[in-house]
């Protein structure tokens, strides 16, 4: 396969604690394709069929098990800054709320339904770009069909996707992974060194045991 780099332009600054990662991303993208346009399966951790995540290798390519796509790079100076997003009872579901004997009335100023802000990161960038290995043209028509905004906060108009553009690029397996977090074990194999941390290193990123201590990227 390919070796490629997407280019994204931001309409609006994208949120993440992480920066996002674009094989999960992608799975995302063939899970609602495989499931009548729905990208989740209603059920435990313990069950979930996520058939996203099977059908990856449709569009990466792998080293072992991990996925050859990096997760989203930007300029390292991209300025950080505190944005936030309001918490608030949403009066509809006033008739789930129990007040006892007490009157029907729901106080947003005080107590357990009083709105606040809830503090985000955002980076403030124009631009983004990711590194793969894959199939470029239906990772493409994946993203163009289902993704508009990537990151944290979506809904509240955070990480709007402007323009995609995808170009072809000579990569190697080593020069992805050192992109993206790799298990200690493997990164000693192939000479990869950096931070380490414990985190995710494969989707589906919320699996338990998908998590391991990994080097990731600076």
């Amino acid at each position: 396969m390919q070796g490629y780099k997407l280019n994204l332009t931001f309409y609006s600054p994208c949120v993440f604690h992480h920066p996002p990662m674009l094989d999960a991303i992608l799975s995302y993208c063939l899970q609602r394709e495989s499931h009548r346009y729905i990208g989740y399966y209603a059920g435990t951790w313990r069950d979930r069929e996520y058939d996203g995540i099977n059908r990856l290798p449709e569009v990466l390519e792998f080293y072992s098990e991990i996925p050859l796509a990096t997760r989203l790079q930007y300029d390292a100076d991209a300025p950080l800054y505190a944005d936030s997003w309001k918490k608030r009872f949403e009066p509809k579901y006033q008739h789930l709320a129990d007040f006892g004997k007490a009157k029907r009335r729901i106080d947003t100023t005080s107590g357990q339904y009083r709105s606040f802000n809830m503090p985000l990161p955002a980076r403030v960038i124009r631009a983004g770009w990711f590194y793969f290995i894959g199939d470029g043209h239906r990772a493409i028509e994946l993203l163009n069909r289902w993704i508009w905004a990537i990151g944290k906060k979506p809904s509240e108009g955070f990480g709007v996707i402007e323009n995609l553009d995808l170009q072809p690029c000579d990569l190697n397996e080593i020069e992805v992974l050192k992109r993206r977090p790799v298990p200690v074990e493997i990164a000693a194999k192939l000479g990869i060194q950096g931070m380490e941390q414990y985190c995710a290193w494969r989707p589906p990123y919320w699996g338990r045991r998908n998590h391991a201590r990994c080097v990731v990227p600076a």
